[in-house]
């Protein structure tokens, strides 16, 4: 909107200079007779070359500047329309989510998939984290309270895929965490595939569009304001498979991560989502930057992108 305005307010000028420069030449230059407005005849052949020579290219270059102007116009409010329903067809894509996930009792309905599937990764990875850390531990070392639940440990609320138990072993941290992902993104292909390809053609219709970096940003924040904290949690998951390779880059751009609650300060007995924070923090600049409660220390690489870009300022 500021180049628009730029571009308009030079054309008005070139305009007025035209005209004013037109009128300053035929008053001072004699070209009026005795009474206002009445040209001489005798010297009106002289004003031709005046008008051709500069007043022409003037008016020329300041009616060229206003369709520039217009045509910008159109081109952005082209561009806020189709963007605009975009982001209604998202909407509806969530609305049409209807599915079962395993150990959830019910069916999971819009924006509550996520929220399902994110708790299903955060209990799984909990589940085996422990599961692995008890077996690598020799039973003659083991206390007797986890020894018992070794032996004698109940039915988890969850029952853990054996494929995906035999995949995870000995697995930890990003490793796991990313198989764990893998598992339900194919046992939810159909509508994570779908929820994520339609999410970054948005975003990538913004990245291509012809508007300036900080209008591109306007309509980002739209964006990311439709997203709840589950969604934008899977999409910090599916960034890091292989999937999400060329989302990445716009993720992390964008910031599109910015509005995920940490859970520092959930209630206790609250089920956290996020399974490692430090996975997200190692993996998006911008989490660094948005989590960390003091700056790295001066000389650490982490620096760099803990300092905000003066591009989002």
């Amino acid at each position: 909107m500021k180049n628009l305005f730029s571009i308009t307010t030079l054309a008005y000028i070139l305009l007025v200079a035209a005209t004013s420069l037109t009128f300053w030449y035929l008053v001072f230059g004699g070209y009026l007779g005795g009474e206002f407005l009445r040209p001489d005849a005798t010297k009106a052949k002289d004003i031709h070359p005046f008008v051709t020579g500069l007043v022409v290219p003037l008016l020329t270059l300041g009616s060229t500047l206003l369709v520039i102007a217009n045509l910008q116009s159109n081109t952005a409010q082209n561009f806020s329309n189709n963007f605009f329903k975009l982001i209604d067809q998202h909407h509806k894509l969530i609305d049409n989510i209807n599915t079962e996930i395993e150990g959830i009792g019910s069916a999971s309905k819009g924006r509550e998939f996520f929220d399902d599937i994110a708790e299903r990764i955060a209990v799984d990875y909990e589940t085996l984290c422990q599961s692995d850390a008890i077996q690598f531990k020799p039973f003659a070392t083991l206390p007797h309270s986890q020894f018992f639940i070794v032996k004698y440990q109940p039915k988890p609320l969850y029952e853990i895929d054996e494929r995906l138990r035999g995949r995870c072993f000995g697995k930890k941290g990003k490793e796991l965490l990313l198989l764990i992902y893998d598992h339900f993104f194919h046992l939810h292909q159909s509508d994570l595939s779908h929820y994520f390809r339609n999410l970054y053609h948005i975003v990538r219709f913004a990245e291509r569009s012809s508007l300036s970096n900080s209008k591109k940003l306007e309509f980002i924040k739209i964006l990311r304001a439709q997203l709840s904290n589950y969604e934008i949690l899977l999409i910090a998951y599916n960034g890091l498979h292989d999937y999400g390779q060329k989302f990445f880059p716009l993720i992390e751009k964008y910031e599109l991560l910015k509005s995920l609650n940490s859970e520092d300060k959930v209630p206790e007995g609250y089920l956290k989502r996020i399974v490692d924070k430090s996975i997200l923090m190692d993996s998006y600049p911008h989490l660094l930057r948005l989590w960390s409660p003091t700056p790295p220390q001066e000389g650490n690489q982490s620096l760099l992108y803990w300092i905000k870009p003066s591009y989002w300022q």
